[in-house]
C-alpha cells in the first residue's frame, strides 16, 4: 500500500519479494527527485496486503495486512518523525487486502478485506483518528445476496 503525506512524498508500506517473502520496509519516494529510499524505521512485522491512508494530522495509518498470519492492526507512521506505533485500537477482525480512503470529515475508512483470499470481509469501517483517542464502527454490512443491513458497535482506546 502507499499513501502521500503532506511533504508531498509518498511511502509505500511492507510487499512481498516475489519469492512470498513478506516485506516490513517502508519506502519513501520523492517524486521531484525521483528517488526512492528505503527509510530506517520499519513496519512491526513484515506484511503485504495492507491499505494505507493520511489522516488530516499528517500522519499515515497502516490497516491490517497478510504475512505470518492476518493482522487486525493499525499502525501510524508519522513520516515528519519517521516513528512507528501499533495502536492498541484493531481492525473488528483480521484482514489483508482492503483499500482505504480519507474522507473531507477527516474520517479514514477501511472497505472490506479477505482472510487468506477465500473468507471475505464485507464491511465498511470507519476509523476516527483525533489526537486524544481512537475509534472505528461498522456502518454496514451485506451478506452474499447483497441485502445490506446497518450494525454499528464503538470501541475507542
Amino acid at each position: 500500500s502507499a499513501a502521500t503525506a503532506p511533504n508531498g512524498k509518498i511511502y509505500v508500506f511492507g510487499g512481498n519479494d516475489g519469492n512470498h517473502n513478506y516485506l516490513d520496509d517502508i519506502v519513501e519516494f520523492d517524486p521531484v527527485a525521483q528517488t526512492a529510499t528505503k527509510l530506517s524505521v520499519t513496519l512491526p512485522i513484515a506484511m503485504n496486503g495492507t491499505s494505507a491512508a493520511t489522516a488530516q494530522n499528517g500522519k499515515i495509518y497502516v490497516f491490517g495486512g497478510g504475512g505470518s498470519g492476518y493482522s487486525a492492526n493499525i499502525v501510524e507512521f508519522d513520516p515528519i518523525a519517521q516513528t512507528v506505533r501499533t495502536l492498541s485500537a484493531t481492525l473488528p477482525s483480521r484482514r489483508c487486502d482492503t483499500s482505504a480512503a480519507t474522507a473531507q470529515n477527516g474520517k479514514i475508512y477501511v472497505f472490506g478485506g479477505s482472510i487468506g483470499g477465500v473468507n471475505y470481509v464485507d464491511d465498511i469501517v470507519e476509523f476516527d483518528p483525533p489526537i486524544t483517542q481512537y475509534a472505528y464502527r461498522r456502518i454496514v454490512t451485506a451478506d452474499a445476496s447483497g441485502a445490506v443491513t446497518a450494525s454499528s458497535f464503538n470501541t475507542t482506546t
